[in-house]
């Protein structure tokens, strides 16, 4: 199923019905343990949100934490999701950040970097997300499969935009790339090996602004959240013709397991 054909997604596991980080509807935290806010001192929100893929790692986006050519935020922490949806559960301070050392910012390519936690966070192995590898995307996210993001970035409306106090998530369909790599041509170089695309022709569904690094997940795998894009990038947020552009997984699970296992 191409970009330009109409259906609804549905998450084929639990069943839940089409949840909107645009537009504003409430996620079950429960379905997003792996899901961490993270956050600079001092300010009361997530600015960008990244996934545990072990008790001591998140794998975000790289231009959540680079400020310029070689140099990176500090001072961060992460916290896990209340029960309630509130980013205002267990809080780890971040030791060291780690992105990906050939990160473009204009291209958004190589969007993607490592959090070593100061302590670890308690989550069971069952419960984090797990990296996809180029045969378990193949496997379980082509094109038209249902995939979900969430996050607690911009939540807009007709009436006005603002910051969700709860855990917002959607579910969008997997765009074909060539139809996505048309649409942001000649604004941006959508490539296969660097971005998976997310989303609908009609626009509507989308994750929005502050809602960077999160995960783009397919309820498959063991732990039942395969990991198959990071929020990267998009024209504005739910437009028509304009899927979400998230970093594809698959092409770096190389870099982020050797890069974790180099700095133990």
């Amino acid at each position: 199923m191409s970009f330009g054909e109409e259906f609804s997604c549905i998450e084929p596991v639990t069943k839940q019905g089409q949840y909107r980080i645009v537009g504003g509807t409430d996620a079950d935290p429960a379905q997003w343990p792996f899901l961490v806010g993270i956050f600079a001192p001092n300010f009361g929100a997530p600015f960008c949100g990244g996934s545990l893929i072990n008790r001591q790692w998140v794998v975000t986006a790289a231009h959540c934490v680079v400020v310029s050519p070689g140099v990176v935020k500090s001072s961060m922490s992460v916290r896990q999701s209340a029960p309630n949806g509130q980013p205002r559960g267990t809080t780890s301070q971040v030791a060291r950040v780690i992105p990906h050392p050939e990160f473009d910012s204009a291209a958004r390519k190589n969007d993607v970097a490592l959090l070593r936690l100061v302590a670890p966070l308690n989550i069971e192995t069952r419960k984090v997300a797990m990296l996809a590898t180029p045969d378990t995307e193949n496997a379980w996210s082509g094109v038209s499969a249902c995939a979900a993001v969430a996050g607690w970035g911009w939540r807009l409306t007709v009436e006005r935009s603002s910051i969700p106090g709860r855990l917002q998530a959607v579910n969008v369909p997997i765009v074909d790339q060539q139809d996505c790599r048309t649409a942001y041509q000649p604004n941006y170089d959508v490539q296969a090996k660097a971005h998976i695309c997310a989303g609908y022709m009609r626009g509507g569904k989308d994750s929005c602004f502050g809602d960077s690094g999160g995960p783009l997940i397919v309820r498959a795998g063991p732990t039942g959240a395969l990991l198959v894009g990071i929020v990267s990038f998009g024209e504005g947020c739910a437009l028509p013709n304009q899927p979400g552009v998230y970093t594809r997984v698959s092409s770096y699970v190389d870099w982020i397991t050797s890069t974790i296992e180099q700095n133990r």
